[in-house]
């Protein structure tokens, strides 16, 4: 469409948190502190291919992360 701009993200993985798991292709669902576009880090939690491609994840700011270990601990 006429106007619309390409959104470049960036980002920069601060520190891996660890790894959930992984399939048989060698698809890691890790946690992350990840910088995107040089902002404030955020909890990332997503899949990344052998390659490091990332695939759809979740973002969570640190304050969130209590209220999931709460409801996590709850189950």
């Amino acid at each position: 469409m006429e106007g619309e701009k390409e959104l470049k993200i960036t980002y920069k993985i601060l520190k891996h948190i660890g790894t959930i798991s992984q399939n048989e292709k060698g698809y890691k669902k890790e946690i992350n502190l990840i910088s995107y576009n040089n902002r404030e880090s955020v909890i990332d939690i997503r899949t990344w291919s052998p390659k490091r491609t990332m695939s759809k994840g979740i973002t969570i700011k640190k304050e969130e992360l209590a209220k999931l270990k709460e409801l996590i601990n709850s189950i």
